[in-house]
């Protein structure tokens, strides 16, 4: 059976899905042969760290969307307006807000709950999270199925586009058995790809999804910066050639109010896919942890006072420099509880103990209580040469 992805009815989709991405034709020529796979990867790397927000070493955030759906005829359906939250750990809240489909998704490590209508958002309006995550294959996907690059003309601009290897085509992801499902495919499936701009931006690329034998073509414009990463001002979604949605994003601004209260479930919001179960039958949550790991990204973010490092007299004059690695221990009052040398120049590992040791944190908030935090601290000692000072 095919499931229509424009206005005839709700598609289940889900953020942690892996969909079956690939070049389309719409406005797409190839152009050179494919590189090998290793430069491919490279350029997915490089994309990760640019493109979308779903990345834990950046800010809570807020994003605000107006959208237009069109049925299959191309005729217009309806409009409104999306919502999404992010409170910078596991916890996220989406509004839907139009006069066919008004509903708000709360997520978190218990699940998905929601209240308003039933079901999932209809038609490609499932998809409209893509302008704030730009979706790129894992790393794990691309070492299963490989990539090559070669260039192509998208809409006009001549980019680098990356297309997975001739594995079978990864439809959807298997979240009790942590698995990739592979569907029923024959050599002439299409493959993911992705098209990059010269700064490796997403933010103006088509892709093409095989969903059941349909291909939906996204295209991302006008790249905005957020806290060093790229979104999509504009998303247009078509299937077929046919244009399906456009979305727009309004605003996007740190969260003014990640506490508790903003992403509290009401007592009678329903399992997503479950409409008998409330979130008023879930067991109390486990305590927070003690301890967490956190990224070197996310603990800068939360310095309040950084001690200046001295750099030893000695080691200037014996030209050393480097970086010294640290492995620290934050305490839940933002104080440095324990500091381990990592590695590093031998004579500048002591300078850099010693500032440490006085930097101080903002606590790290879990679950609305402070935790200690392990992370890894990064020290850097440049020696000052005559050209660095013009």
């Amino acid at each position: 059976m095919r499931i229509s992805l424009f206005d005839r009815g709700p598609v289940r989709w889900s953020a942690r899905l892996v969909f079956a991405l690939a070049l389309g034709s719409s406005g797409v020529s190839a152009q050179t042969a494919a590189a090998p796979s290793d430069v491919a990867k490279r350029l997915l790397d490089t994309a990760r760290q640019l493109n979308g927000l779903a990345i834990p070493a950046i800010q809570p955030w807020h994003i605000k969307v107006s959208f237009q759906r069109y049925s299959r005829s191309g005729n217009f359906v309806d409009q409104g307006k999306y919502e999404l939250l992010w409170d910078g750990s596991a916890k996220t809240k989406a509004i839907y807000e139009s006069p066919s489909f008004s509903q708000v998704q709360y997520s978190s490590h218990e699940g998905t709950f929601v209240t308003g209508d039933h079901g999932d958002p209809p038609g490609l309006l499932a998809l409209i999270w893509w302008i704030a995550y730009s979706p790129l294959p894992s790393e794990r996907t691309v070492a299963h199925l490989g990539a090559s690059l070669h260039k192509a003309a998208v809409s006009g601009d001549d980019l680098d586009c990356v297309e997975m290897g001739k594995g079978p085509a990864i439809t959807r992801y298997d979240r009790e058995t942590d698995t990739l499902i592979d569907p029923a495919s024959d050599a002439s499936t299409p493959r993911d790809s992705y098209c990059f701009d010269e700064h490796r931006f997403l933010a103006r690329s088509s892709r093409t999804i095989n969903n059941f034998g349909e291909k939906i073509h996204a295209l991302f414009r006008d790249p905005l910066e957020f806290d060093h990463r790229m979104v999509a001002r504009d998303l247009d979604l078509d299937l077929g050639g046919i244009l399906g949605l456009t979305a727009h994003v309004e605003s996007i601004e740190p969260l003014q109010d990640s506490s508790e209260t903003e992403f509290q479930v009401p007592p009678e919001a329903r399992e997503h896919g479950n409409e008998e179960f409330r979130f008023s039958d879930l067991p109390k949550s486990n305590p927070s942890p003690s301890l967490v790991s956190v990224l070197p990204g996310v603990a800068a973010r939360q310095l309040v006072r950084r001690t200046s490092v001295i750099y030893p007299q000695e080691a200037k004059a014996a030209g050393i420099e480097g970086t010294v690695v640290l492995k620290g221990r934050i305490s839940k009052s933002g104080t440095i509880e324990s500091l381990q040398i990592v590695s590093g120049p031998e004579p500048l590992r002591q300078a850099a103990l010693d500032a440490v040791n006085s930097w101080v944190y903002r606590p790290y908030v879990l679950n609305g209580s402070a935790v200690e935090v392990e992370t890894t601290i990064n020290v850097g000692f440049k020696l000052e040469r005559p050209q660095d000072q013009y």
